[in-house]
C-alpha cells in the first residue's frame, strides 16, 4: 500500500463553523508536520437545508489555500442513507458533500457505513408497554440495506465525475441503541427475562 501522507481530523464541535478556529487549527498541524487534514464539512458550516453554501465553501477554500496541507472531507456524523424518513434530505447533503470535496481541491469524502434507526421502536408510547421489543423485520433491514448500496453506486458514479472518491469508514453503533436491540433480541428468542423487568420505572 502506498502511503501519501500522514493526516489528523479537526473536531468539528471544536470549531463548531467558527472560520478563525480553522484558521488557527490548520496553521498548527502545519507546524507539527501533517500532510493531510480532514475537514468536517458540517463543521464548517458549509451545508444548509441540504445544498452546499458556495459562498461559504469560497472562504473556506481561501482559507485552506494559505497552507501547504491537502485535504479530506468527512461527512456529517449524521449523515446516514439508511434513513427512510429523511431519504431524499440525506441523499441531498450527501451529493452536496462530494461537491464540497471536489470545490476544496480534495479527493476523498469520508461517509460511516449507514444504520437502521431504532427511535420509532424504543421511544414514547410504546416504551411504556414494552412493545419496543419489535425489532424490524428481516424484509425491512434487507430493504434499507439494499437501498444503501444502490444509492451509493449512484452517488460513486456522481463522485468519480468529479474526481473524488467515497470512502466508508467504520463506527461502533450507539451504545444505547445497541444494547437494547441485543437485550431485545434475547428477550424475544429465549425468553430470558420476564415482563416486569422491561417495564421502565
Amino acid at each position: 500500500m502506498h502511503i501519501k501522507g500522514i493526516g489528523i481530523n479537526i473536531d468539528s464541535p471544536t470549531i463548531d463553523g467558527d472560520l478563525d478556529l480553522l484558521e488557527k487549527a490548520l496553521g498548527d498541524f502545519q507546524d507539527i508536520g501533517f500532510d493531510y487534514v480532514e475537514i468536517p464539512v458540517h463543521g464548517v458550516d458549509a451545508i444548509f437545508k441540504g445544498r452546499l453554501n458556495w459562498l461559504q465553501t469560497r472562504v473556506i477554500t481561501d482559507i485552506l489555500k494559505k497552507f501547504k496541507l491537502k485535504y479530506t472531507v468527512h461527512g456529517p456524523n449524521l449523515l446516514n442513507l439508511m434513513d427512510p424518513s429523511n431519504f431524499q434530505l440525506q441523499k441531498d447533503i450527501f451529493k452536496s458533500g462530494i461537491e464540497f470535496t471536489e470545490a476544496i481541491g480534495a479527493e476523498i469524502f469520508v461517509y460511516h457505513s449507514g444504520k437502521i434507526p431504532l427511535q420509532e421502536e424504543i421511544k414514547g408510547e410504546g416504551i411504556r408497554k414494552n412493545s419496543f421489543l419489535k425489532l424490524p423485520s428481516p424484509r425491512k433491514i434487507e430493504r434499507l440495506k439494499k437501498i444503501e448500496i444502490e444509492t451509493l453506486q449512484e452517488l460513486a458514479t456522481f463522485a468519480k465525475d468529479l474526481g473524488v472518491t467515497i470512502a466508508i469508514e467504520n463506527i461502533s453503533p450507539d451504545v444505547e441503541e445497541e444494547s437494547i436491540w441485543e437485550l431485545s433480541k434475547r428477550f424475544n428468542n429465549d425468553k430470558m427475562l420476564p415482563s416486569p423487568a422491561l417495564t421502565p420505572i
